[in-house]
């Protein structure tokens, strides 16, 4: 099935992109702004190309509108997850963010009329459960902890933008969107820059550049997310990107023992535990999913 295929290209990317981007936002760069500007400003031509090879810039007003909508929230998603990553643990912000499916699967209820079968929603609750358990983190607990609020609203936006996209791709193709998602996440961005007045000095140079060689990988996997959006229902790709939360906690446990200096979380007995309890929720409950669609 080419959706599995794509979605597995999206995880392996915004995997890989997380962990670097938490490297980049934490010790180098230090400004959700100025990340989440340059980010706008990598995807914005590579978007532009691929409209100019394979879609069409022509498109029905009310559509571009609302794909710059889509651009816009974004672009305060993409802000907010900076800023959540800046103050916490990587292997916790994606789980929490990967909580957006459920917020999916409600929206896609009420207004994409999206329905399975009992096991099928069984099988994609398990893997949110799966990556909630995954982000667990003994040392907080009873803590109001402001990374992971930042998360949640991360999450909420993503589940409104999965939606919306889903209902446009009934109505055109992915490739005429990517110009019009791009042009209000770039305007957007170029709005925060100007009233942010960032001041990128030499101890900076580094992130920046890093970030822009980063920030190539976001493309790609949004447009293997959108495209796999468009072949099933968005909710059912949803919670298969939440597998990320996996991929992400096991790379970081090895590069903790081998790269501190990129990442380094530390692991007790107690938090082992419900992270393996969690990984065995994502594969059981992606197994269920998979057997019954």
């Amino acid at each position: 099935m080419l959706w599995i295929l794509l979605v597995a290209i999206a995880v392996a990317l915004y995997s890989v992109h997380h962990i670097i981007n938490k490297h980049i936002i934490s010790d180098e760069l230090k400004d959700p702004a100025v990340a989440s500007f340059i980010s706008s400003a990598v995807i914005f031509p590579v978007f532009f190309l691929i409209t100019l090879l394979y879609g069409n810039f022509s498109i029905r007003p009310g559509l571009a509108t609302v794909l710059m909508f889509v651009g816009f929230i974004d672009f305060i998603s993409s802000f907010l997850y900076f800023s959540s990553l800046e103050k916490g643990k990587v292997s916790r912000i994606i789980a929490i963010v990967h909580t957006f499916p459920i917020f999916v699967m409600i929206l896609g209820f009420l207004f994409l009329g999206e329905t399975f079968a009992l096991p099928e929603y069984a099988g994609m609750i398990m893997i949110v459960m799966g990556s909630v358990l995954v982000s667990h983190h003994s040392k907080n607990r009873g803590k109001i902890d402001m990374s992971i609020m930042l998360a949640f609203a991360v999450a909420i936006i993503v589940a409104v933008r999965v939606v919306i996209v889903k209902e446009v791709t009934i109505l055109t193709v992915v490739f005429n969107m990517l110009f019009w998602i791009a042009l209000g996440r770039m305007m957007t961005g170029i709005g925060m820059f100007y009233y942010h007045h960032p001041h990128i000095i030499k101890k900076c140079k580094k992130g920046v550049e890093h970030q822009i060689l980063n920030s190539f990988l976001t493309p790609f996997a949004y447009i293997a997310t959108l495209l796999a959006i468009s072949l099933v229902p968005a909710s059912l790709v949803s919670s298969f990107l939440s597998i990320q939360t996996l991929v992400i906690f096991l790379a970081v446990i090895v590069l903790s023992k081998m790269h501190s200096k990129i990442i380094s979380e530390s692991l007790d007995r107690k938090t082992v535990v419900y992270k393996l309890s969690g990984i065995l929720f994502i594969v059981t409950g992606t197994i269920l999913a998979l057997l019954f669609f």
